[in-house]
Formats: structure tokens, C-alpha cells, sequence
């Protein structure tokens, strides 16, 4: 039995990582935005101040965006090796393009448009959300092409 390359394991515990940070991005996002509504109505905040929570939800993207870059250098190069190309057209490998190109945005309007505070935020929460849609659905949208497929077989 042949054994996993290890561009396969680096691309997958890579993977792991960057959307894991990317969660975490969410969630402190989430947190953000609720205590901003919090403070909007008048109502007792406990907890870290909303500046900590932005730098939180940045963290992630910080941590994520890179990680993620590294998943997708080792994934084609395990592509190439192991299947003699650099691209398949599957939901995972879609998504985690697509995945890189908002995050790479958000990263963009973070250092050079200077986007911070609840806006920035609202985009991290938001291109999570995408993210997450996206993956769910083209994984949906696959396994029904296949089924389709399999019935007509």
C-alpha cells in the first residue's frame, strides 16, 4: 500500500488550520457585534472591549490567510505529482480558491483601504458565512450530479 506524500499531509493539516482560524475569526467577529449592540442599546458590556475583539477576528484572518496559501502551494504540487496536474474541478478545491480570493480582499481593505472597526467585522463575518455556504452548497450541488449521474448509469 502506498503511503501519503507528504505534500498531502502538509496540504491537509494546512487546510485544518486556516479555516479553523478562520472560525475563530467568525466567532470573535460575532462576539464584536454583539457587544456593539450591546453598547448601542445601553446595556452592561462584559467581557474584552471591542478593540480587542476586532484585533481577535483580525488574528484569524492574519493567521489564516497565509496558512491557507500554504494548503493550496501543497495541494497542487501533490496534484501534479500524484495525478500529473495542477487543477481538478471539485467543490473543495473551488471553494478553498474562492476562499483564498475573499480573505484575500478582506486583507486588502484591512492594510490598504484602511477598512477597521465594524466594518471590517461585518465583511470577516460575512465572507465566513460565504464560505460556508458555498462549501455546503457546491458539496450538495456535487453529490446530486453524481447521483444523477450513478442513476443514469
Amino acid at each position: 500500500m502506498k503511503s501519503a506524500s507528504p505534500y498531502f499531509i502538509v496540504h491537509v493539516a494546512a487546510a485544518v488550520v486556516a479555516y479553523i482560524s478562520f472560525a475563530f475569526s467568525f466567532i470573535a467577529g460575532l462576539f464584536y457585534l454583539y457587544q456593539d449592540w450591546q453598547l448601542k442599546h445601553r446595556r452592561l458590556v462584559k467581557g474584552p472591549s471591542l478593540e480587542a475583539m476586532e484585533r481577535l477576528s483580525f488574528n484569524g484572518l492574519l493567521i489564516g490567510l497565509p496558512v491557507l496559501t500554504a494548503a493550496l502551494i501543497s495541494g497542487f504540487i501533490w496534484l501534479k505529482m500524484d495525478f500529473g496536474t495542477l487543477w481538478f474541478w471539485n467543490s473543495k478545491l473551488t471553494s478553498s480558491v474562492f476562499a483564498w480570493l475573499v480573505y484575500s480582499v478582506l486583507f486588502y481593505f484591512h492594510y490598504v483601504s484602511g477598512v477597521h472597526g465594524r466594518k471590517m467585522v461585518i465583511l470577516s463575518v460575512c465572507a465566513f458565512s460565504l464560505i460556508v455556504f458555498i462549501f455546503l452548497g457546491m458539496n450538495f450541488f456535487e453529490a446530486q450530479i453524481h447521483a444523477h449521474f450513478e442513476h443514469r448509469a
